[in-house]
């Protein structure tokens, strides 16, 4: 599953001040893995780069009241 179509599940199940912590969180889990990860697959560090930002701006909308 997609991340949009995952977020759009959790808001609707979970509304939006848990999907907000939930893009906090899944945000972290990613900087984490990423600072984390030494030398090695560059697109593995790209993507753990990506999902990091995506999650971190979309808990931004959400709190600005931005579509996402």
């Amino acid at each position: 599953m997609y991340n949009e179509q995952f977020l759009q599940d959790v808001i609707w199940k979970h509304g939006i001040d848990q999907a907000i912590i939930f893009c906090q969180l899944e945000s972290d889990k990613y900087n984490k893995q990423f600072n984390e990860m030494k030398a090695g697959d560059p697109i593995a560090h790209q993507e753990l780069q990506y999902e990091r930002d995506w999650w971190a701006e979309r808990a931004e909308k959400l709190k600005n009241d931005e579509p996402c």
